[in-house]
């Protein structure tokens, strides 16, 4: 997602590439774009920002961090399955009899 926001698609470029043989240079991409995923990014914060030695910088820049932000696991044009991830997570937290705060559940096998 961050190449696409960025202005590279990659999939499509290689798709054109495997159908054409070769493909037009491609204008340079967009520096400075921030991505983010909302649901491992909330899960992290509260220790993120108890570790934090300026917590009030840091709450500004989670919060509002001064140019648009793209989001890997949210579209407004395809919504649902963000909603879906969180019902999930939440199911599997209330079956567990645990609301921890983990940012890596992709690394502990969730999606199995």
């Amino acid at each position: 997602n961050m190449a696409i926001a960025a202005g590279v698609d990659f999939p499509y470029l290689l798709y054109r590439l495997a159908l054409d043989g070769d493909i037009p240079v491609q204008p340079e991409q967009r520096n400075g774009v921030i991505t983010r995923w909302i649901g491992g990014e909330a899960r992290a914060f509260w220790p993120a920002f108890k570790r934090s030695d300026r917590k009030l910088c840091y709450l500004k820049e989670f919060c509002c961090p001064g140019r648009p932000v793209y989001y890997d696991d949210f579209s407004w044009t395809d919504p649902i399955p963000f909603f879906v991830w969180g019902a999930d997570v939440l199911g599997r937290a209330i079956k567990k009899g645990t609301t921890g705060s983990v940012s890596h559940d992709s690394l502990d096998g969730v999606w199995e």
